[in-house]
């Protein structure tokens, strides 16, 4: 056999796995396409995964061990990035914690501890006043994070966040965003959403491959 009847053999090979694939994961239920599609922040050639999410959310609480797993193993083509939801003014707190603590650094720090003390231990965090104590109590320094709660960037950083999130058509949360062209909502289970942003992010992938 030639080299190029071993080309198209694996070629045919591959393709049924494509049609199954496109079978599984269906447009108008397991994703959403976004209208017009909305630009990306990453640098050429990479892949952005957004999750949307709110500290004030349960779902978004049980759904983090699953993303923290996913993205300890994404490819080195996709870069992640997590968007505060404000849906709602008691949401914003939550959304100048998360600006403030990655301005800060210290992210992973708070990231997971602040999901367990709000929907576990059910501490009463409604204000990015109480919020920073919490911060503190985990070795973050309170007042350098209430002023960059509290800061100017952080306040574009939420009106953006608000804008980002209703281009995207988000009503809910939590919700994957792929490369800004699809919306995957929390259908089938967390770990058959993040299926369903694997394929997405493979066809993004193969689309890109000259």
């Amino acid at each position: 056999m030639n080299l190029r009847s071993l080309t198209l053999a694996a070629l045919f090979a591959v393709l049924p796995l494509a049609a199954q694939a496109q079978a599984l994961y269906t447009e108008g239920r397991h994703y959403y396409t976004i209208e017009p599609a909305q630009p990306t922040e990453v640098a050429d050639g990479k892949i952005e995964v957004v999750e949307v999410f709110s500290y004030a959310c349960v779902h978004c609480a049980n759904f983090e061990p699953h993303v923290a797993a996913w993205k300890a193993d994404m490819p080195e083509h996709v870069q992640f990035r997590g968007l505060p939801a404000i849906f709602s003014p008691a949401w914003e707190p939550f959304g100048r914690a998360y600006f403030a603590a990655q301005a800060l650094g210290v992210l992973d720090q708070l990231h997971r501890p602040l999901f367990q003390a709000l929907h576990e231990q059910r501490q009463r965090l409604t204000t990015i006043e109480a919020i920073a104590d919490f911060a503190g109590s985990q070795g973050i320094d309170r007042d350098r994070f209430l002023q960059a709660a509290k800061s100017s960037s952080t306040t574009t950083k939420i009106a953006r966040a608000r804008e980002q999130a209703q281009r995207y058509g988000v009503d809910g949360t939590p919700v994957i965003i792929v490369n800004g062209k699809y919306r995957v909502p929390s259908v089938g289970g967390f770990q058959g959403m993040l299926a369903v942003v694997d394929h997405l992010v493979a066809q993004e992938a193969a689309a890109a491959t000259p």
